[in-house]
């Protein structure tokens, strides 16, 4: 249940980022959105999920969810000390055209590595023979 509702989170925080990137046209926001959706899962999966040996589930939450939520910080200034859009983003915007209201799909790529790491996995479905 944990995880269904992580990943409603998810798909709520990429939608309002999709919408806030067609109206200022700055697609950015998601580089944003993805290192906080990750530091959260991270942390989230960490303290929620009890499958994982503690030692193992700390070191994971601190190490890991602290780390993208550095880069999130990190990001989120750069966002909103930019006054133009990331070349990268404005060469995909130009390359796409008339189409680049799809750039949806790009953003629906960044939230499935926001919901799926590795990090979360190892909290969910850790390896029997850690620590024994």
């Amino acid at each position: 249940m944990m995880l269904w509702n992580l990943f409603l989170l998810n798909v709520l925080i990429m939608l309002c980022c999709w919408v806030v990137a067609i109206f200022n046209k700055r697609a950015g926001i998601v580089d944003v959105a993805w290192s906080f959706c990750i530091g959260l899962n991270v942390l989230l999966s960490a303290v929620l999920i009890e499958t994982a040996p503690d030692w193992l589930r700390v070191f994971i939450g601190v190490l890991s969810g602290f780390w993208f939520l550095r880069l999130f910080w990190h990001l989120l200034r750069r966002y909103q000390s930019e006054q133009q859009e990331d070349r990268r983003y404005a060469n995909m915007r130009r390359a796409m055209g008339k189409f680049q209201h799809l750039g949806f799909f790009h953003l629906s790529g960044r939230f499935s590595d926001s919901f799926f790491p590795a990090d979360v996995a190892a909290v969910k479905y850790p390896c029997r023979t850690v620590g024994k």
